[in-house]
This record gives structure tokens, sequence and C-alpha cells, in this order.
């Protein structure tokens, strides 16, 4: 009887790890399915790269030349693309819902999913400030329609990028402004670092959404008006607002743990002595 029931329950044990590792299969399918059918995968490299370029541009101080590089460094080793990648795939494991997720997957492998994931990877390959404002100066002669206007808004609205941007701006304004702070004479408590970045919020509102606008027109150029709306209709779903959700959420969230670790490691060399410094 005792063997019968040391059986049973090993049995048990061994259905009970099958099915959980079964489970771990599928959810692994499903979020390689939706990092391939999104087309992240394609446009994490370019996309870090200008965050980096940007980064380092708006954030360069001249009379701190040997932090600039520390900055420059951790930023181009923490934004690498594997280590986004992964970190993306490791919140999208946790997040996943395979109901939600089955009815994207085939959204996006349909005619106008393929085609819109294939207009925004080109785009994540030629959205770079200098880009941009070439664009932006073309549009001052040939305004697009309000139409098209209205329509690109609605889309905005739908992925939040206008307030996903925001995020992005301030999370690596916050990293930078830690990292210079840490590096000053008489550093700053960190939370007044923090405050004076967040109150950067309001102020930054009217550009971001005038970049976000000439980013959506570029982007989307080629797409015909039935394709954005049908796009724009998808996202309006429960379905597609999950999918937005969890893609930014995972893709915020791997930024943002990016450039905590580029200011803690700049704060780190910083503080260290010099005979021991390394980053």
């Amino acid at each position: 009887m005792i063997r019968t029931a040391r059986c049973v329950l090993a049995v048990g044990c061994w259905l009970g790890f099958s099915v959980a590792s079964s489970a771990e299969s599928d959810r692994a399918g499903t979020v390689a399915a939706l990092m391939k059918l999104s087309g992240i995968e394609r446009q994490i490299l370019p996309l870090a790269e200008q965050l980096v370029d940007q980064l380092l541009a708006g954030q360069a101080r001249e009379s701190m030349p040997g932090l600039n590089v520390l900055l420059a460094t951790a930023a181009r080793r923490e934004f690498a693309a594997d280590k986004l990648l992964a970190e993306i795939r490791e919140r999208l494991l946790q997040d996943v819902d395979e109901e939600k997720a089955a009815v994207v997957i085939d959204w996006l492998k349909g005619a106008i999913g393929t085609r819109i994931t294939a207009l925004e990877e080109v785009a994540s390959h030629e959205s770079s400030a200098a880009a941009l404002e070439t664009y932006a100066m073309g549009l001052e002669a040939n305004p697009p329609r309000p139409e098209r206007v209205a329509l690109l808004q609605r889309l905005d609205t739908s992925m939040e990028i206008s307030a996903f941007t925001t995020e992005v701006v301030l999370a690596t304004a916050r990293a930078s402004a830690l990292a210079f702070n840490a590096a000053g004479k008489t550093p700053r408590p960190e939370g007044d670092v923090r405050d004076a970045v967040e109150r950067q919020r309001e102020q930054l509102a009217p550009a971001l959404a005038a970049f976000t606008r000439v980013a959506l027109l570029k982007s989307y150029h080629d797409a015909s008006d039935a394709d954005l709306l049908a796009y724009t209709e998808f996202l309006e779903t429960a379905e597609g607002r999950w999918y937005n959700r969890v893609m930014s959420g995972a893709l915020l969230a791997s930024y943002e743990n990016a450039t905590r670790r580029m200011a803690d490691a700049a704060a780190a060399v910083v503080q260290t002595p010099p005979e021991s410094k390394a980053l």
C-alpha cells in the first residue's frame, strides 16, 4: 500500500512537472512568435543605437569630459540589443495571455499586419533626429491632409506613443542627471534630482507631441489610410490594447533598467578611488 502510494505520488509529481513544462514551452513559443511577428527583434538594434546617440548628445557636459566617456561606455554596454531583448522576453513571459496572444498573432500574420510591421522595421532604421528634422522641413512645403493627421492622432492615442516617448526621455534624463550629480563636488539628495527631472514632464509635452506627430507621419508615410484605420481599430480591441500594453511595458522596462545600470556604473566609477577604477 505504501509502495502504491509512493508510485501514485511519483506519477502525480511527474505529470505535474510535465504539464508545467509543457505550459512553459507553450508560453515561450507564444512569446517567440510575438517578438518575431512584431518586428521587435529586428527593430531593437537601430532603436537602441539611436537612443544612445541622442542620450549622449543631449547629456554630455563640457565640464566633465571624463564622466562623458564613462557614460558612453556604460550606455553602449547596457543598451546592447541582446541584453534588451533578453529582458523584453523575460517580461513578456510573465505577462503573456495565451488567448489574447493567439488573436494578436493571427492579426500580425495577416496581410495588413505584415505590411504595417514591414513599415515599422524600415522606420526604425530611419528615425534619427536628423532624418526626422529633414522630413519635418519637407512637411512645410507639402503639409499632410487633415484627415491623415486626424487618423494618425487616433493611432497615437491607441498606441500611447507620446506617453511612451515621454517616459523614455525622462528615464534617460534621470539616469544621466543622477550620474552627473554623483560626480559633483556637493551631490544633492537623490530624491531632489529625481524630482527636478520629473518637473520637466509638462515642459516636454509640447515638443514631444510635435516630435511624435512628425515621427508618425514619416513612419507610416507609405501606409494607406485603409491600412492605418484597420491597424488603429485592431489596437482599440481588447486584444490590441493588451498587446500594446505588454509590448510597450516590456520595452520601456528594458530601457529603464538599462539607463539605471548605466547611471549606477558611471557613479560607481566616479566614487571609486583612482587606483581601483574600472568600468
